[in-house]
C-alpha cells in the first residue's frame, strides 16, 4: 500500500470507528490529512511564526538555531498556535489512533532556511531515549506527532523524509539504509501528517531559495514525562478544560480514574 495516497480527515470518534484509518496507522505509522486548515488561517500561522521568531529571546532557550533550521518553542505565547490545538476533532483522532488521552509534550515551529544541510534520521522522544535492551514494540505507542505544513513541502526544500513501517521494526538503520527507503514528504500548505514517535523519519537538504516552515506537535500519554514543561501558556489557557488535560494539570485524577478500573483499593466481595 502506498501510504502516500492515505487521506484521512479529523473526524469525530463515531466517524474514525466507521473508517479505516486505525488499520493504516498501524500498518504505515503514518497518516496524511490534507487540506487540514484553511488557507487562511495556514498564512496567519506563518506569519505568526515570523512574528514569534522576532520577539524570541535565545537565552531563554524561546528560539534554537541550528545547522540551518530555527526553531522556536513556548508557541503558546501566541493565541493563533492556542486555537491549533483547540482543535477537538484533532485531540478526538490522535486519542482514537494512540488510545490515550494525549499530553503535550513538546509543541514546535522548524523553519528549514536555504541551503540547509537537512538532519540526519532519528526517532522522537521518548523512543530515542529507550535503553537498548528494551523493545519498545511490547508497548502501547508512547508518542504521536502531528506536523503541520505552514509552506507546500517540495522535492528540493528541505522535506522531512519518512520511513513508513519503520515503526513496526526494531531496526537501526545506517543514514545510508534510511536514504534509501524513506520517501520525501511532499504535500501542499495545510495539510497535516500524523505519525507515530518511533518511526523513522528526517530532512532532505533545502537545495532550493526558499525557506520551508512547519509546525510539530507531540503528544504523549500522562503516564511518560513530557519533553518540555514551558509551553507559555496563558492563565486561561491553563484553566480551559483542554490545557489541563494537554498540560497534565490533571495527573492526579487520571491516576485515580486508572486505579479505579482495577479496582484498587476496592475490597473485591470475597475479601470483604
Amino acid at each position: 500500500m502506498d501510504w502516500r495516497i492515505l487521506k484521512t480527515k479529523f473526524g469525530s470518534l463515531e466517524e474514525l470507528r466507521e473508517s479505516n484509518v486505525q488499520a493504516q496507522f498501524e500498518e504505515n505509522g503514518c497518516l496524511l490529512v490534507e487540506n487540514a486548515l484553511s488557507a487562511d488561517f495556514t498564512d496567519a500561522l506563518r506569519r505568526e511564526v515570523d512574528i514569534l521568531k522576532a520577539k524570541s529571546d535565545e537565552k531563554k532557550g524561546e528560539i534554537l538555531n541550528t545547522d540551518g533550521s530555527v526553531r522556536i518553542r513556548q508557541l503558546l505565547r501566541s493565541s493563533l498556535f492556542e486555537l491549533l490545538l483547540h482543535q477537538k476533532d484533532l485531540i478526538n483522532t490522535i486519542e482514537f489512533l494512540g488510545g490515550f488521552r494525549p499530553v503535550l509534550s513538546s509543541y514546535t515551529s522548524n523553519t528549514v532556511l536555504p541551503g540547509a544541510p537537512g538532519m540526519g534520521r532519528h526517532r522522537d522522544y521518548p523512543y530515542f531515549a529507550l535503553p537498548d535492551y528494551l523493545d519498545y514494540r511490547a508497548f502501547p505507542p508512547m508518542a504521536i506527532q502531528v506536523l503541520w505544513a505552514l509552506d507546500h513541502f517540495a522535492q528540493n526544500n528541505g522535506p522531512t523524509l519518512v520511513a513508513p513501517a519503520s515503526h513496526r521494526y526494531d531496526l537501526n538503520l545506517s543514514q545510508e539504509e534510511f536514504e534509501k527507503c524513506s520517501s520525501p514528504l511532499i504535500m501542499p500548505a495545510g495539510s497535516a501528517f500524523i505519525f507515530h514517535g518511533a518511526m523513522l523519519h528526517g530532512v532532505a537538504p533545502n537545495t532550493s531559495q526558499f525557506s520551508r516552515t512547519s509546525v510539530i506537535a507531540a503528544f504523549t500519554p500522562y503516564w511518560v514525562r513530557p519533553m518540555h514543561r514551558e509551553f507559555g501558556e496563558s492563565e486561561e489557557f491553563r484553566n480551559s478544560d483542554i490545557g489541563k488535560s494537554l498540560l497534565g494539570l490533571d495527573f492526579r485524577a487520571r491516576v485515580r480514574a486508572d486505579l479505579q478500573k482495577i479496582g484498587y483499593g476496592v475490597a473485591k466481595p470475597e475479601q470483604r
